[in-house]
C-alpha cells in the first residue's frame, strides 16, 4: 500500500441490506466455482465422458428438486417470494423467517406444478428460520439432514427459484466458515460462506452436500450482484425446527421489522456493521481480491476513483492488520477510527512496516452502508 494511497484513505464499506425477494450483503465480486444448471439441462447428453461422480451429482440434483418448493406469502400486502425444502413426513417445510415474516399462511408450489396452502407453525425473530406445515405433502419422503458441520472445500449444491426460475441448481464449494453478521433484525452466527450466490427467490432453499445429498444448511443471504452466498448451518437450528414440528406455535410473534427496532438497537447494529466491513475489506485486500474490495466502496467514492487507480494503490501492499478500532454514532452516520499496520514493498525491493491512523464516516447509500468520506495520517514509531 503506497503512502500516497493511505493518505487518500483506504476505502471501506459496510454492506448490509434487505432485497425485495431476499437478503443481500452489499456489492461484491469474487472468483467462484459456480455453475447454474436448469433442471431440463440435467438430462441432456454431453459429448465429453462423464465421471461416476458427475452421474451421482445428477441423481442428487434430480432427487433434491422433488423436495424443494417455491413459497409466496398469501395473507399480507408484502411482496415476498422464496424457497423451502421438505424436512419431515408431516409435510413440514423449512425456510427463512424473512420469507414468511408477518404471514400466518403461505402458498406452496412444488416442482411438479402442484399448489398447496401452508400454515406457518414456527418462526424466529432472531434467527432467520421458519417452518411451514403443508398438509398435502405429509406423504412425501423428506430430505436427509446432516448431523455435523461441513468443512471448507466441501462441494455443495444450492436449490431454489432465483428470479422465479424454478428447479434451479447451482454448484460451488464452502469457501468460508464461521461468518458472523446481522441483517435487519436477524443474527447469523458461524454461517457458511459459499461460492454459489443466493439470488432473490433462493432464500430458504437447501444447501446440499453434492456427494451425500444431505442438507447442510438454509440458504439465506448473498452479496449484491456478486458471487458469494451465506447459509445457516442446519446443525445449529435443527433443535429449533424439531421443537416447532413437535409443538407448533399457538400464536406467532409479531414481526420485528426495521420500524419496530428500538433506536438504540439500530445504532448498535450500524456500528457493528461498520466494524465488520472494515475487517472484511482488509481481508479481501490481504487475499488480493481487489474486485471484491472495490465493490465495497460507496457509489460517490467509486465515481471519483476508478478500479485501475484503486488496484494500483495496493500493488506495493503485502498485508494489512487492524487494531484499536472504535465507532461513534453521529445520527445518520457512523464514525470509524482505527489504526492499521501495513507491510509494504519499498523502492529497493525490501519490505517495511508502516503505521497509519484512519478515520471514516459511514452511512447508507442505496439501502446499504458505505464509506462516505475518510482521512488518514501516518504514525511515527515502530
Amino acid at each position: 500500500m503506497s503512502r500516497q494511497w493511505i493518505m487518500w484513505g483506504a476505502i471501506l464499506a459496510v454492506v448490509c441490506g434487505a432485497g425485495v425477494l431476499g437478503f443481500s450483503l452489499g456489492n461484491e465480486e469474487e472468483e467462484s466455482a459456480e455453475q447454474t444448471v436448469a433442471a431440463d439441462d440435467m438430462n441432456k447428453p454431453h459429448a465429453d465422458d462423464e465421471t461416476e461422480k458427475n452421474k451421482d451429482q445428477k441423481d442428487v440434483i434430480q432427487e433434491t428438486q422433488k423436495k424443494v418448493v417455491e413459497i409466496e406469502q398469501t395473507n399480507t400486502s408484502q411482496d415476498r417470494q422464496g424457497s423451502g425444502f421438505l424436512y419431515n413426513d408431516q409435510g413440514d417445510v423449512v425456510t427463512n423467517a424473512h420469507v414468511v415474516a408477518g404471514a400466518e399462511e403461505a402458498t406452496i408450489r412444488t416442482s411438479d406444478g402442484q399448489v398447496y396452502s401452508g400454515q406457518v407453525i414456527g418462526i424466529s425473530n432472531d434467527e432467520d428460520v421458519a417452518v411451514v406445515r403443508v398438509k398435502g405433502l405429509d406423504d412425501q419422503k423428506p430430505l436427509d439432514m446432516a448431523t455435523e458441520k461441513a468443512d471448507v472445500g466441501t462441494e455443495i449444491l444450492t436449490f431454489g427459484s432465483p428470479f422465479g426460475l424454478k428447479d434451479t441448481a447451482t454448484t460451488g464449494i464452502i469457501s468460508g466458515n464461521d461468518r458472523n453478521f446481522e441483517l435487519e433484525s436477524y443474527v447469523y452466527n458461524e454461517a457458511y460462506q459459499i461460492s454459489a450466490p443466493i439470488a432473490p427467490g433462493n432464500s430458504g432453499g437447501p444447501l446440499i452436500n453434492s456427494e451425500t445429498g444431505k442438507v447442510l444448511g438454509i440458504n439465506s443471504a448473498s452479496t449484491d450482484e456478486g458471487s458469494i452466498g451465506f447459509s445457516i448451518p442446519i446443525v445449529q437450528v435443527i433443535d429449533l425446527i424439531k421443537g416447532w414440528s413437535k409443538s407448533p406455535m399457538t400464536s406467532l410473534p409479531s414481526h420485528r421489522d426495521n420500524g419496530a427496532v428500538e433506536e438504540k438497537d439500530h445504532e448498535a447494529n450500524d456500528k457493528k456493521r461498520a466494524e465488520d466491513v472494515v475487517s472484511y475489506f482488509y481481508e479481501r485486500v490481504n487475499a488480493e481480491d481487489y474486485e471484491a474490495a472495490y465493490s465495497l466502496l460507496g457509489n460517490s467514492w467509486q465515481s471519483e476513483l476508478s478500479f485501475e487507480e484503486f488496484y494500483n494503490g495496493y500493488l506495493e501492499t503485502m498485508s494489512v492488520t487492524i487494531d484499536n478500532m472504535t465507532t461513534t454514532s453521529n445520527g445518520d452516520t457512523v464514525e470509524i477510527a482505527f489504526n492499521i499496520t501495513a507491510k509494504e514493498i519499498a523502492d529497493d525491493g525490501s519490505t517495511a512496516y508502516h503505521h497509519y491512523h484512519m478515520t471514516y464516516q459511514a452511512g447508507y447509500e442505496n439501502n446499504r452502508m458505505t464509506l462516505l468520506s475518510g482521512t488518514g495520517k501516518m504514525l511515527q514509531g515502530p
